[in-house]
C-alpha cells in the first residue's frame, strides 16, 4: 500500500511540473505485419478485429488508448476482395465519427507515401460532436484500409496533441 501511493504521489507531482502528456511513456507502434508506425502518448490496448460484410471476411487490428483528455485509435482491416477505394475512404470517416456521435465537418484528399513505395490514396478528415472534437486520416494499401485519428474530449483543446499524433503515423514496409 505504501509503495503504491508513493508511486501515485510521484506521478501526480510530476504530471503537475512537467504537464500530464510530458509526464507519461511514450510508445511507438510498429507491428512487423501492420504496415506502420506511429507513436502514442501512452502505451495503448491492442484488440483483434474481426468482422464481415457483403462479400467476405474482415480482419485487423485495432490500437486504443485514452490520456489527457484525448482518445487516439489506430486499426488496420484486411478484407478478403477488392477494394473500391474512394467509397471506403469516405466510409472510414463517417463510420469514426458516428461511432463519436460525431459528424464528419472537412475532408480533403491526399497521396501518402510508404517508406519506399509509391503513393497511396488517403484522406484527411475532421470531426466534431457535442462531447469530442478531432482529426484523422484514412490510407487504402490495395486490401487493407489504415485509419489513425484522435479525439479530444470537450472542453479540453487537444489539437496539438493530435496533430502531433497524426504526424507521427507513417506508412513502412509491412510483412504480410
Amino acid at each position: 500500500m505504501l509503495r503504491t501511493s508513493w508511486f501515485t504521489l510521484v506521478a501526480i507531482a510530476a504530471a503537475t511540473w512537467l504537464g500530464a502528456s510530458d509526464a507519461l511513456a511514450q510508445a511507438t507502434v510498429a507491428p512487423a505485419d501492420g504496415g506502420f508506425r506511429v507513436v502514442f502518448p501512452v502505451p495503448p490496448e491492442e484488440k483483434p478485429i474481426e468482422s464481415a460484410d457483403a462479400l467476405g471476411p474482415v480482419k485487423g487490428v485495432v490500437w486504443v488508448v485514452r490520456a489527457d483528455d484525448v482518445a487516439y485509435v489506430v486499426d488496420y482491416a484486411d478484407y478478403a476482395h477488392d477494394v473500391e477505394i474512394d467509397s471506403e475512404l469516405d466510409a472510414d470517416a463517417q463510420n469514426f465519427a458516428q461511432q463519436l456521435a460525431a459528424t464528419v465537418t472537412s475532408t480533403a484528399r491526399r497521396q501518402v507515401r510508404r517508406a519506399g513505395g509509391g503513393p497511396l490514396p488517403g484522406l484527411d478528415f475532421s470531426v466534431d460532436g457535442a462531447k469530442v472534437s478531432g482529426a484523422g486520416i484514412a490510407v487504402v494499401d490495395g486490401r487493407r484500409a489504415y485509419v489513425a485519428a484522435a479525439v479530444s474530449i470537450k472542453p479540453h483543446d487537444g489539437s496539438a496533441e493530435i496533430d502531433r499524433f497524426l504526424k507521427s503515423f507513417e506508412l513502412i514496409a509491412a510483412k504480410r
